[in-house]
């Protein structure tokens, strides 16, 4: 009975809960149909619901204008949807604001069916966020209520703070955020951005979205708020350039320190990209895994902070993973252009130091030189960097690696970087180097460069510099770490002399000029070593240039090592070493042909114990004549030690001596034969200043019983002003002169003595006559006896010579040719005829002795002999002009002239050979000459027994005749018809032409010449011969006005 009762009661309370479910489940649906067909209109947020919103942000007091109740169907939930919400601080009353133009509140229908109405979740509808970006680079949210109070509602969500258990989703979409300065000035504007929080399995799971224009990013991930632990998964992807699609983009830039612009790398990629990253945070551990992927198009990127200039990019990828506190970049690869960029880097995190370690390899290539300063961050390796793009420039880098080894550290919420080591290469190819202001580039430069943290090394394997080849280079810049630095370059160079001396003349060495030379008058090969160190600054002095030049020349030649010391250094190796205080300059060489060891030294400082000195040792022997041509010295044997010492101080002042010992010499000097073994010695000493002779000390030669010379002089700057030889005694010669320029800037010689042995020097003469003195002079000589050679002798010379402007103006010369006979005078004079014509006149009674002595011919005897001659200045080319007419003479025993006659008339040959000779009574001819040639016209020549014709030319540098003519037998007899009229013009020629006569050539070697005549033509009628030999049958008489000067 009693289980009965039990079970009835249980079964009407279960019919007694349906129906009440029931009834609720009515009451439900009704709620719900009407709400979906008519939402419910709320003027105020019924008292649960506000409670509900009191909960979840207790510091503010919600309220509202407009609000709806609604259901949108299955599947969702029943929400108020809120217009115009009012917030309200609860600590600051006053301050009210509607700042949420929409907020959504969903609940769930069991807790509304028991009054509960707590909130499932809750939505904001395009707020309006506003962020304030400090110096720090920190972003933070302003002040006002609509901000605090969202980033409020995040907060407590993420934190699970009480009454937020309930709420399973929190989701601000549309949102307008904005960044601004300080000042208030917009920075930063994302004009759509939806950020969705809720719990899924214990679990926050989020996702952000927005975007700005055609730039769309997207973030999700997963929060274990127990466990601390957050998953991230990021993407990124732009069509266009971020910094063009922001608003006011500059404002960002200068809002941006440079030191933390590469925290916002992003805003310079002016390109379409692609950004994934992942990674997994854990509160406790930190950052336990992570990875990032970055996809460039082409475009360009924009990182002022670490590149200058914008970088062209065609295509590039970046891939990065971090996992158990090791971080590797696995990939990184640009190309820009030609231009390849790759490299990877790995790193380890110190959790307890909050430290990242991180070793980084990077290789980029094909960069062009005058490109570097895009590619070469303008952080890394400064000083470096600054140098190599302002002195190397064009050319191209194949190749270029990067070592860097690096700490980064967060500290205060600020990421620093620590540099702990760098180093890495740079390949060269074709550049060009200024390495100093004012020095010749280098072109053509390839080699390699090393660079670390403190070090940055070129070593140069080829190059051009100067016309010079560069064999090999180095340039270093050290201590890289200190605030200065030095730069210190080496060059190895290779080529002409010249060049290499002209190279370190270049500004700012000048040290050629310092030690007195011209570039352009050396010779020779040479490899130099020129090694600069300075100042790493951008202007210096000269002061602080460190020089040390090391030169090995070869095969050189150049002349006047001194001023005072002209002469010509051929053949010679030596070295050459300069620097900032001195010169040294030695070797071997040779000077006129002897092998001499060259000491030259030169100081540049004011504190050294001299300026220069030059020492040159040496030995004088036969083989410096073996080849010349001068009769000065002859047959010269033995040796004769040599030395040469130069040594000046202060203001250039200094002592050039020379000294020959000539004991042990042997041979002809100045027509003196020496034996060896005879004592005797050459001294000079001469004072020098800046360069050029001031004082000549003296000049001392003294050989035993043979040679006696002593003389000093004077210098000025206009050159040698004076000089004076007391004694000046050479085997026969025993002579004093003196020299002295005169104010008109002429010199006068004098000369006095005894006797003159001019033999050594007739031959020299002739070589000497080529060239033309350089100074004007007159000479007044007065000369006992003057030999010219054997039997060969002038007695009681008397001359005055006039020579200037390269001309001999005036002539007065008078000597006896025989000691025998003081009749036998010699008269040659020369002046002006008038203003543009000069005149010469030689006049003696010896004309056969005068012949012998000056060796123009041997075999004339006898004879009276006038010369004269003309020359017109005007054109100083053209040849003298003059007549010679020889009377009275004879000739003996003339081999060329008795081979003429001997093929011509075998029995004319007789009187020749004979003890009085042929005698002639004229001999007369007109002439052109000058020092090498001597052109004859109108040549004829008379005896009694004897006559004959002549023309032709005589070469006398090539020793060479040309004469052709006419031999006439028994000259009176034969010359008796042509003094018929008309008659006796055609048998013969012509008056004093023969009516038999034999023509003839002369050719050939002087000394040798080939002689031919002609026998037939002695049949030949004269005025056929006349018609023949035109030049030299023209007639003329004896009285014919061009010879009346000479005839009287």
């Amino acid at each position: 009975m009693k289980k009965t009762i039990v079970n009835k009661i249980w079964v009407y309370c279960i019919w007694a809960c349906v129906g009440l479910i029931s009834a609720v489940l009515v009451l439900a649906a009704s709620i719900l149909i009407r709400l979906y067909y008519a939402p419910i209109s709320l003027k105020d947020l019924p008292i649960e619901v506000s409670k509900s919103i009191q909960a979840i942000a207790p510091q503010y007091k919600v309220s509202f204008n407009d609000a709806k109740f609604m259901w949108k169907g299955f599947g969702h939930p029943l929400f108020i949807d809120a217009k115009n919400v009012i917030l309200q601080d609860v600590n600051n009353r006053k301050k009210l604001k509607v700042v949420l133009p929409e907020l959504k509140a969903s609940f769930s229908l069991p807790s509304l069916l028991l009054g509960h109405f707590s909130i499932k979740t809750l939505e904001i509808i395009k707020p309006s966020l506003r962020f304030i970006h400090e110096k720090n680079s920190t972003l933070i949210p302003s002040e006002e209520v609509d901000d605090q109070f969202i980033l409020t509602l995040l907060d407590n969500f993420l934190t699970h703070k009480k009454h937020w258990k309930r709420v399973k989703r929190l989701k601000i979409d549309e949102a307008n955020i904005k960044i601004e300065d300080l000042k208030g000035e917009r920075l930063l504007s994302i004009p759509s951005l939806t950020f969705v929080v809720e719990r899924v399995d214990k679990r926050q799971k989020f996702h952000c979205m927005g975007g700005i224009e055609k730039n769309y990013f997207q973030v999700e991930g997963t929060y274990d708020y127990k466990a601390g632990e957050i998953f991230v998964d990021a993407n990124i992807n732009s069509d266009y350039a971020v910094k063009e699609a922001i608003q006011q983009n500059q404002k960002i830039k200068n809002a941006i320190p440079e030191s933390q612009e590469n925290q916002f790398f992003l805003s310079g990629l002016k390109l379409p990209f692609y950004l994934s990253s992942k990674f997994h945070y854990s509160e406790k551990e930190g950052l336990k895994e992570a990875s990032l992927i970055l996809k460039l198009d082409k475009g360009k990127i924009e990182i002022p902070s670490l590149f200058p200039h914008s970088l062209d990019i065609q295509k590039g990828i970046i891939e990065a993973i971090y996992s158990h506190n090791n971080f590797q970049l696995k990939k990184i690869e640009i190309q820009s252009g030609n231009v390849f960029v790759r490299g990877t880097t790995e790193g380890t995190w110190d959790k307890l130091t909050q430290t990242l370690t991180v070793q980084s390899k990077a290789e980029a290539g094909n960069v062009m030189l005058s490109d570097l300063n895009k590619f070469w961050p303008k952080n890394l390796a400064k000083t470096p960097r600054q140098w190599v793009i302002q002195n190397i420039t064009q050319g191209k880098v194949p190749k270029a690696t990067l070592n860097l080894d690096s700490v980064i550290s967060l500290k205060n919420k600020k990421v620093i970087s620590t540099l702990k080591n760098l180093n890495g290469t740079i390949k060269i190819q074709d550049a060009t180097v200024f390495y100093l202001e004012g020095m010749p580039k280098v072109t053509h430069v390839r080699g390699e460069a090393r660079y670390s943290s403190k070090d940055f090394l070129i070593a140069i394997d080829s190059g051009r510099t100067h016309q010079l080849v560069l064999k090999k280079g180095r340039v270093d810049i050290r201590n890289l770490d200190n605030e200065n630095q030095d730069i210190d370059i080496s060059l190895t160079l290779q080529g002409s002399l010249s060049h290499h001396l002209s190279l370190i003349n270049h500004n700012p060495l000048k040290y050629v000029e310092q030690f007195g030379l011209k570039p352009s008058q050396i010779l020779g090969e040479a490899e130099t070593v020129v090694h600069l160190k300075f100042p790493l600054l951008t202007t210096i002095t000269v002061n602080e240039i460190q020089a040390d030049i090391n030169s090995n020349l070869q095969n050189i030649r150049f002349s006047d090592i001194l001023t005072a010391f002209p002469c010509e250094l051929e053949g010679g190796n030596f070295t050459l070493k300069v620097n900032n205080k001195n010169m040294l300059f030695e070797g071997v060489g040779y000077v006129f042909k002897i092998p001499l060891k060259i000491l030259w030294q030169k100081n540049f400082t004011s504190n050294a114990d001299f300026e220069t000195k030059l020492a040159v040792t040496g030995t004088i022997n036969e083989q410096v004549f073996k080849d010349q041509q001068s009769n000065l010295i002859q047959g010269f044997g033995g040796t004769a030690p040599l030395e040469i010492n130069y040594s000046s101080k202060g203001n250039a002042h200094g002592v050039l001596s020379a000294k020959v010992d000539l004991t042990n010499a042997r041979g002809s000097i100045l027509g003196l034969e020496k034996a060896g073994m005879t004592p005797g010695s050459l001294e000079t000493s001469m004072e020098i200043r800046n360069g050029i002779p001031y004082k000549l000390h003296f000049v001392k030669a003294k050989v035993t019983d043979g040679i006696h010379i002593d003389g000093k002089g004077t210098f000025d700057d206009k050159g040698l002003k004076e000089l004076n030889f007391p004694n000046f005694k050479v085997g026969y010669t025993d002579v004093h002169f003196s020299l002295l320029r005169q104010q008109n800037n002429i010199y006068l010689v004098k000369l006095r003595g005894k006797a003159l042995n001019l033999e050594p020097f007739l031959q020299d003469s002739l070589h000497f006559s080529k060239n033309q003195l350089a100074s004007s002079f007159e000479l007044n000589a007065s000369i006992n006896d003057v030999v010219l050679g054997v039997d060969r002798t002038l007695y009681n010379s008397e001359l005055n010579l006039h020579y200037n402007k390269n001309v001999i103006n005036k002539l007065n010369f008078r000597a006896r040719l025989s000691k025998k006979y003081p009749q036998a005078i010699l008269e040659i004079d020369l002046a002006h005829e008038d203003i543009h014509t000069r005149k010469i006149k030689l006049k003696t009674n010896y004309g056969g002795k005068f012949l012998k002595i000056f060796q123009i011919y041997d075999n004339v005897y006898e004879g009276d002999l006038n010369i004269i001659a003309t020359h017109d200045d005007r054109l100083p080319h053209e040849l003298w002009q003059g007549k010679l007419v020889m009377k009275d003479f004879a000739l003996k025993k003339a081999p060329v002239f008795g081979k003429l006659l001997s093929l011509a008339f075998p029995t004319g040959v007789v009187d020749l050979f004979s003890e009085k000779g042929m005698s002639f009574t004229r001999f007369r001819s007109k002439f052109s000459a000058n020092a090498n040639k001597i052109v004859i016209t109108k040549g004829r020549a008379n005896g009694a027994s004897l006559g004959l014709t002549f023309a032709g030319s005589v070469d006398l540098q090539k020793n060479n005749l040309q004469i052709h003519g006419s031999i006439i037998p028994a000259y009176y007899l034969n010359t008796i018809l042509s003094k018929i009229p008309i008659i006796g013009e055609l048998a013969s020629g012509g008056k004093h032409e023969g009516l038999f006569s034999v023509s003839y050539t002369i050719t050939g070697d002087s000394n040798k010449p080939e002689i031919s005549v002609n026998p037939v033509s002695i049949f030949t009628p004269g005025f056929f011969r006349k018609i023949f030999e035109p030049d030299i049958d023209e007639e003329f008489e004896d009285n014919d006005e061009e010879f009346k000067e000479l005839n009287d």
